[in-house]
């Protein structure tokens, strides 16, 4: 007998067993069952991200009525919720601006809870598809790692108002719906049913319209929802009954239409709808007329355009080159990514811990999800979500996030498939399932035990940009490092210049030399000639190319062009307020600041100044200038005590090297003079004066938060633009 015919007879003698499976006295239905295993599930989701609620309850994570945000893109759905910033019009900021509008809370409060009340339904598709495939107890498993797994949790914790609470989901919806439709598809040889006709011509619509939801609310996931039709397409080819493939494959088209073309997609997506219905010409006829009006709807949806960037994005993450290869030309640029903590790549146990939280239990699932697609091939649509967790050692500990929905349905649906060939009461199967459960919970657990609340910005910064919505005008910018651009604009109502969806090389470059020049006059010219240069650029739009003006000039003309803004004053034109933002929270990313602040354009590599915190125990000899640390001993030019009062020691000990000691905020930092000397340290912490001809000091929050205006006179010369 051929080997696929004995492997048909196995899963066709496994399912009967499924369904044979006799009542005990006490037994739930399997509706019930489902609806037992959502609970728990949605339950454990809810409490688990509770747990840190009582921290957050003291008033240093509070501004006024709104608690701080735990992430910085929080911000800048808030601040669209506003109306202010690149994403007001996105499906998350206008949800919640439509809850501020029906319940009146604040806005803080909402982005706050959010990740509360919706990241849990992640488990929902997981439990129902378990539900489907005739093992509903495993749907609690299931749900719990797709809900719990680290490297989903610790993004969508209370606070973590993001994209995340919904990314996860929407793929996880699309993938369960295609395995479930896959099942009439595959036909009874594997496992599958046989659907009437007008069943299946909805299927194709149901799918398509979750994966428009999809993408309108997260662009990006239009990768991975492209993988899991991909793979169905796969599954139908190889599994797949010949007489089923025609249906088959109209069905995927109509997906594939709907899901990318927009509103594009709706004629071709119909018209291969249609065509299930048909037999012979008739089907040939709509089939053509699908392909060339699917031709016809990529083009105007610009779907090439919509490749290419996956493309580039892909690129981007696996950051092989310090140089942002997408926007440089005639300048070498830098690229960001390499800096930003969740494209850090993840070591190959660090990445096991974050998918299934143990690395055994990483195994163990993996082994799981192995079985479970032997017996289940439909599941195989969820090999992609697997692909992208392993691929998180590479792409960066973000990706790691996918990988507990495999991870779970491995586990939880090969334990359920084995516990039914072994026992028939529903008793003993949920107790496997449960007692899994309380393995697959406690790594999460633990972590949450010790999370504590970590605001992305200190109430002392918050309440800064509060008042300079006060102080400034309605077309002023800010110029702080790009984390904090999107506090900038919910809290001051202000643009900023460089957030976190304008970070790349062009809008770096100009912002971190800004932070690490130690000449005021160069710091204030840069920001008006960036500012001039894209006012003129788009007539009166200050968010076109920053670099613009330095392109024109090429790598060598932008070095000298730098060197003479430090050297002279120029003319400009009359431009809209300019402010730097200078903070304490800049010296826990300082390296980085240095790095991109001290790049070259023309060789695309830094040479970037020392500025670095001193852990450990510390001894410093006042009387010699010695700091000793850790088997190091540091001769120091100054030791600066930020106080308050502020005070300064220097040394003639010719080393280069400075200290700079806060004893509020129990650190100490050791700096070159290349990095004490410039704006990022001496706007902060030294004196005002210094700046003053070209930089007005107007908030002042020493050491913490300091405030400049960039002064707009200037005198005789000129540039040409």
């Amino acid at each position: 007998m051929p080997l696929p015919c004995i492997l048909a007879k196995i899963r066709s003698s496994s399912a009967a067993a499924d369904r044979a499976v006799p009542r005990s006295v006490v037994e739930l239905s399997a509706r019930g069952e489902l609806w037992f295993a959502l609970i728990l599930s949605l339950a454990i989701g809810v409490v688990i991200r509770m747990t840190e609620f009582p921290l957050w309850m003291t008033p240093h994570l509070w501004v006024g009525d709104e608690p701080l945000m735990a992430t910085h893109d929080a911000y800048a759905w808030l601040a669209g919720a506003k109306g202010i910033g690149g994403y007001v019009h996105t499906w998350l900021a206008r949800g919640i601006a439509a809850i501020h509008t029906l319940t009146g809370l604040p806005l803080g409060v909402i982005g706050f809870w959010l990740p509360v009340v919706v990241t849990p339904i992640t488990c929902v598709p997981v439990c129902w598809l378990a539900f489907r495939l005739g093992v509903p107890e495993a749907g609690a498993l299931a749900g719990v790692m797709a809900g719990t797994s680290l490297g989903f949790l610790v993004r969508t914790r209370i606070g973590f108002c993001d994209t995340d609470i919904l990314s996860l989901f929407f793929p996880t919806l699309v993938a369960a719906l295609c395995a479930v439709w896959l099942q009439g598809a595959l036909g009874e040889r594997w496992g599958g049913r046989l659907r009437a006709l007008r069943h299946e011509m909805v299927w194709p619509v149901v799918v398509g319209v979750a994966g428009m939801l999809s993408r309108g609310f997260y662009p990006q996931s239009g990768t991975i929802i492209l993988a899991v039709l991909g793979g169905a397409a796969l599954l139908v080819a190889v599994c797949g009954r010949r007489e089923l493939w025609p249906q088959a494959f109209l069905a995927l088209l109509a997906m594939f239409c709907l899901m990318f073309f927009d509103l594009w997609g709706l004629v071709p997506g119909g018209l291969a709808v249609a065509a299930m219905a048909q037999t012979g010409p008739r089907r040939l006829e709509l089939l053509w007329a699908a392909v060339v009006a699917a031709l016809v709807a990529a083009y105007f949806s610009d779907f090439a355009g919509v490749l290419h960037d996956y493309a580039l994005r892909a690129s981007m993450f696996t950051k092989n080159s310090s140089v942002d290869s997408i926007a440089s030309d005639t300048l070498k640029l830098p690229s960001v990514t390499q800096s930003i903590r969740e494209a850090q790549n993840l070591d190959w146990w660090g990445m096991m811990e974050r998918v299934a939280g143990r690395g055994w239990l990483f195994v163990v699932s993996s082994l799981g999800f192995a079985l479970a697609l032997w017996r289940w091939p439909v599941l195989g649509v969820f090999a992609p979500f697997w692909g992208l967790g392993v691929a998180s050692v590479w792409l960066g500990n973000r990706f790691s996030m996918y990988g507990g929905v495999p991870a779970g349905i491995g586990l939880a649906f090969a334990v359920a498939w084995g516990v039914r060939r072994l026992t028939a009461r529903q008793g003993r199967r949920w107790i496997a399932q449960l007692v899994l459960s309380c393995f697959a919970l406690w790594p999460a657990a633990d972590v949450m035990r010790q999370v504590v609340p970590i605001p992305v910005i200190p109430k002392v910064f918050a309440e800064t940009y509060l008042q300079l919505r006060q102080i400034t005008p309605p077309d002023a910018r800010l110029w702080q490092w790009w984390d904090y651009g999107y506090a900038a604009q919910y809290f001051a109502e202000r643009m900023s210049f460089g957030d976190g969806g304008l970070h790349d090389g062009p809008w770096l470059f100009p912002l971190a030399r800004v932070h690490m020049t130690n000449s005021p006059r160069e710091a204030a010219q840069i920001m008006k000639f960036v500012t001039q240069s894209q006012l003129a650029a788009t007539n009166g739009s200050a968010m076109t190319d920053p670099v613009i003006g330095f392109r024109k000039l090429g790598p060598q003309g932008t070095k000298e062009f730098l060197r003479r803004l430090a050297r002279e004053d120029l003319s400009w034109d009359p431009l809209p307020e300019q402010y730097l933002v200078v903070t304490w929270e800049n010296m826990r990313i300082a390296g980085w600041i240095s790095f991109f602040g001290h790049w070259d354009v023309e060789t695309g590599v830094s040479a970037p100044a020392i500025l670095q915190p001193i852990a450990g125990k510390t001894d410093i000899d006042t009387q010699a200038g010695l700091l000793m640390n850790g088997g190091r001993t540091f001769a120091l030019e100054k030791l600066f005590f930020v106080g308050p009062p502020p005070r300064q020691m220097a040394w003639n000990a010719g080393s280069g090297f400075n200290a700079i000691v806060n004893e509020a905020a129990n650190s100490i930092h050791i700096a070159d003079n290349r990095a004490f000397g410039s704006m990022m340290v001496q706007l902060l912490i030294g004196d005002p004066a210094a700046a003053a001809p070209y930089l007005e000091l107007v908030v002042d929050r020493y050491p913490w938060v300091r405030v400049y205006r960039v002064r707009q006179a200037g005198v005789l010369g000129g540039v040409s633009q």
